[in-house]
């Protein structure tokens, strides 16, 4: 006898939805991660959205902990660097970084440096500015109050609607928190983004010494490669993977059983795969830090260091 005859396949079971969740995105989710007991999910409406009890039970899961209104364009992936760290980019390479940490950059060199105040800046200090939320053509001062009763059809159901806005307004409010951006792109378009951390990290719950982010192309631009970065110098370039087309997946293999080195893989639009493993033997391309020298200015420092070299 055929398998499964006369009932339906366990994978059908498990696949078919259980529940519809509220307050998702407006147009296709692009993109998904984990961050401890939040949930992170990322669309084509450039918004982020952040999930509490993701792992619960079906019918009490994923209950929405805030909106953020990431990019102007589209976001096309968000990825976890370090636990209550992640960073989200836009089609047009924009990466953001957001975290619930409660500090204010993942690194000192990532602070701007302060800028004069200028007539309607409500960030002089050069704060990343993040999208606002999006603006409702509701007016809602002019509605009168909501206690009144006996009032017609039409403005109870924009009544209604004031209430719905408002509800949806403080869901922008929330633990996390955009606290920088870079040009991960270089002119393209970011697909992905991985976390390089160090082999001592292998929960990956540390900020890592590095960033790979994959860039495509975008708008016709032809960049198409893969970026190391180094969050501890304001995301500079450590190196670069070049590739005959636009990278559409990056993933990171931690610690491979033939040689015990990680490994990234690439998939890129001319159909191949390509791995690549860092060489034990190469020096790390990151200057070594500046240690701070104390009783002297930092012109006497920076002498000090020219004659050292």
């Amino acid at each position: 006898a055929a398998p499964f005859r006369g009932e339906m396949p366990p994978l059908m079971l498990v696949n078919s939805a259980k529940r519809v969740v509220p307050d998702a995105h407006d147009g296709e989710v692009s993109s998904v991660c984990v961050d401890g007991d939040h949930c992170v999910t990322a669309g084509w409406d450039g918004q982020l959205r952040f999930w509490g009890k993701h792992d619960a039970f079906v019918a009490r899961s994923f209950e929405l902990v805030q909106r953020a209104q990431a990019h102007e364009d589209a976001v096309k992936t968000v990825a976890t660097i370090a636990d209550k760290w992640v960073i989200s980019a836009g089609l047009n390479g924009l990466c953001r970084v957001w975290t619930r940490s409660g500090e204010a950059s993942m690194h000192p060199s990532q602070i701007p440096e302060p800028t004069p105040e200028k007539p309607g800046d409500e960030k002089p200090n050069g704060e990343d500015r993040a999208p606002p939320p999006p603006k409702h053509p509701l007016p809602v001062d002019d509605l009168g109050d909501d206690a009144v009763e006996e009032v017609g059809l039409e403005m109870e159901e924009l009544r209604l609607a004031r209430t719905e806005r408002k509800r949806i307004m403080a869901q922008y409010d929330g633990p996390w928190k955009c606290v920088g951006s870079f040009d991960g792109g270089a002119g393209g378009c970011v697909n992905n983004i991985v976390g390089l951390h160090g082999p001592d990290d292998a929960g990956c719950a540390q900020k890592p010494p590095a960033v790979a982010v994959a860039v495509g192309s975008h708008l016709g631009s032809m960049t198409h490669l893969v970026r190391i970065l180094d969050p501890t110098r304001n995301w500079a370039t450590i190196q670069t993977l070049e590739h005959p087309e636009g990278v559409t997946k990056l993933l990171r293999r931690v610690g491979c059983e033939l040689d015990g080195l990680d490994r990234l893989v690439t998939g890129c639009l001319d159909g191949r795969i390509r791995v690549y493993a860092r060489d034990p033997a190469e020096p790390d391309p990151r200057p070594p830090p500046v240690e701070p020298v104390e009783g002297e200015d930092e012109e006497g420092a920076a002498g000090a260091g020219a004659g050292t070299e």
